[in-house]
């Protein structure tokens, strides 16, 4: 399902941020923010501040999420030079934030939380996957780290659950 939800984002902004959400269980505060050299394609990882820790961490680019930050990136350079201070998930500039400016880049502005949660929405009725009340990105960061942890439980569950503590950035076993 995670795959559909990816496929059927609307835009190339929105299909990297659910990807880097799936893959990575970032909180979307995390992935808005993200600068635009953040990710190394070459070594593998992405260098991410973690606003609700308040540290930096590198999170793993597997397979699946380097192809959507490849093509990503080729679709973010072709509307002109990145700067090292820009984002990578550029906003919209001020006057174009309709749906029929999905390709119009701010790239010294962040995509805003309210315009991710709302091309989830899109994707996730795209998809044709249920809604469940309530459901946000969050959902999105608990189904990644549920799929991680089911991988992970191979090796105990007392070693999965500190695995997925590790992945999500929790300090404590308890909030895992």
């Amino acid at each position: 399902q995670l795959r559909r939800l990816i496929e059927a984002a609307p835009c190339a902004r929105s299909r990297v941020a659910i990807a880097l959400g799936a893959y990575t269980a970032m909180r979307v505060e995390d992935i808005r923010l993200l600068r635009a050299p953040a990710p190394d394609l070459t070594e593998g990882w992405l260098a991410a501040f973690i606003h609700k820790s308040k540290i930096f961490d590198f999170k793993v680019i597997s397979g699946g999420l380097e192809d959507e930050m490849r093509s990503y990136l080729r679709w973010l350079y072709a509307h002109g030079p990145v700067r090292a201070d820009d984002y990578l998930i550029p906003g919209y500039p001020p006057s174009n934030r309709s749906a029929a400016y999905l390709d119009d880049v701010d790239p010294s502005r962040p995509m805003s939380k309210h315009a991710l949660y709302a091309r989830y929405g899109e994707a996730r009725d795209r998809a044709g996957l249920p809604y469940m009340k309530q459901e946000r990105w969050h959902t999105l960061r608990r189904s990644s780290a549920r799929l991680f942890f089911e991988l992970a439980s191979n090796r105990g569950y007392d070693m999965a659950l500190r695995m997925t503590q590790a992945f999500l950035n929790h300090a404590s076993q308890a909030t895992t």
